[in-house]
């Protein structure tokens, strides 16, 4: 029953993902065609350093939260100390981000050689709503109230669509305003969502909290999660670098590098997209269990979310492997037949990828439940480390072959360490509380009868466990 329960907030998220991704592509398509090229590239432009800013000031919000506030609740508290401490932290997180985004807007578009200062200024505000956004979300998800985090995605993705387009189509005849206008509409998008999610707290039981939290309570917590979060995106950022001169430069080896990641890698990270809301669910769900002293369930319930995602992410791998073939020439029909060929071996030797990343994706939330998110973050920091010495090594013999391969071994590195952390810590936690279970002490046995609660643990009517806070 416990796993049917998962499996519908897993299923949710997954289905609020997929339409996000399905309305996206359209968009896609739609935009280019109004925009033309040179407003598409405009658009294109901008997105990374948006991406980077919004990244470094959000990224792990809504896990971070969502695990902390399935914790307070397992505890016998309603999250809300949690939610408004964490809504602080990333509205002051984000209000910096896009204070550096405006300020250097110009800079940054000199550097392009490009008009992007104005696209600079209308993103800014979507890097501070972006973090708040990320909090809210993490609270529904630690509530267990998956619906409303799915449905405000996905009006998300509508409302930027929509807004989109129509800018587009009021600028038809300008499409450097035209791009500008479709940046603006990201942040009118995500305070839809975010209207959306203030309006899906009402109705929600009243219980006190255990303990009131500050901004600088759950930063502890918040930090391992966002570190694990960016080590990848800063990685791919200097592959994007390193990756063509390790292949002799010029334009093949730009083009090379550009089937690579833009190609095989991004086919072998669809499953793991897919999948995303297996690694959402089981933040809160192993949070909770975990909070409670339940580790042999914690244990189960992560190893049951990687079970899923496996088994979603299996046919994927199989489909890439045996029809690379025909993915390539259904999606790239522009390329020319030797840069399809060399797609479709890059896209063969990466789909064993699609399994490793979805894998490593769901580990690292189960990690991050049971309160060690710094595990997942040296993992992929190893896993890093492994491939950029392997691309040294390989890279200039074999070009974007031996790529492919040092990114297969990153995602299995990092993939098979989490998976030890994962079974090694929580068995390590379930003896450490079959101890406590026995002798009653504070890190979060039973409380023996007929005595008050020891410092540092909580007791509440709802509470099943005395347990330490934070």
């Amino acid at each position: 029953m416990k796993h049917l329960r998962y499996l519908r907030g897993a299923a949710a998220l997954t289905l609020g993902a997929a339409a996000s991704k399905i309305v996206g592509a359209f968009y896609r398509v739609a935009l280019t065609s109004l925009l033309g090229g040179a407003g598409m590239g405009l658009y294109q432009l901008a997105w990374p350093f948006f991406a980077l800013f919004l990244t470094l000031t959000s990224a792990g919000a809504s896990s971070s939260v969502s695990r902390l506030v399935a914790r307070e609740r397992a505890l016998g508290g309603n999250g809300k100390n949690v939610f408004f401490a964490g809504v602080r932290l990333f509205a002051l997180l984000g209000g910096a981000g896009a204070l550096l985004l405006a300020l250097f807007s110009r800079s940054i578009a000199a550097l392009q050689g490009a008009e992007t200062a104005a696209g600079y200024l209308l993103l800014a505000p979507a890097v501070l709503l972006g973090g708040v956004l990320s909090a809210f979300r993490g609270y529904f998800l630690g509530l267990r109230r998956m619906a409303p985090a799915a449905l405000s995605e996905v009006l998300e993705t509508l409302v930027k669509c929509g807004l989109g387009i129509f800018f587009a189509l009021a600028f038809r005849g300008d499409a450097a305003r035209a791009a500008i206008y479709a940046l603006f509409a990201v942040a009118l998008s995500e305070g839809a969502a975010l209207a959306f999610l203030a309006l899906s707290l009402r109705g929600e039981r009243r219980v006190p909290d255990l303990k009131r939290r500050s901004s600088a309570d759950i930063l502890p917590f918040v930090l391992p999660v966002m570190a694990a979060a960016c080590i990848l995106p800063l990685s791919q950022a200097v592959d994007s670098v390193l990756l063509p001169r390790l292949m002799g430069g010029g334009a093949g080896a730009v083009t090379s590098y550009g089937l690579l990641s833009g190609g095989a890698l991004s086919l072998a990270s669809l499953p793991a997209s897919a999948a995303r809301g297996f690694a959402s669910a089981a933040i809160p769900s192993v949070a909770a269990l975990s909070a409670r002293g339940e580790q042999k369930g914690a244990q189960r319930r992560a190893l049951y979310a990687l079970g899923a995602t496996l088994l979603l992410a299996l046919p994927a791998a199989l489909l890439l492997f045996f029809f690379a073939e025909k993915a390539v020439s259904l999606l790239y029909p522009a390329l020319s037949s030797g840069e399809k060929e060399l797609l479709v071996s890059l896209t063969r030797l990466t789909s064993f990828s699609a399994l490793t990343i979805a894998g490593t994706d769901t580990l690292a939330a189960s990690l991050a439940g049971l309160g060690r998110a710094n595990k997942a973050a040296s993992s992929m920091l190893l896993a890093i480390l492994a491939k950029a010495a392997l691309q040294v090594i390989l890279v200039p013999k074999m070009g974007a072959a031996g790529g492919a391969i040092a990114a297969n071994v990153c995602f299995l590195i990092a993939f098979s360490l989490d998976l030890f952390y994962t079974v090694r810590i929580t068995n390590k936690r379930k003896r450490q509380y079959g101890n406590d279970h026995r002798s009653g002490n504070k890190r979060g046995g039973a409380l023996p009868s007929r005595r008050k609660p020891l410092k540092g643990g909580a007791v509440h009517p709802r509470a099943r466990r005395i347990a330490p806070l934070g």
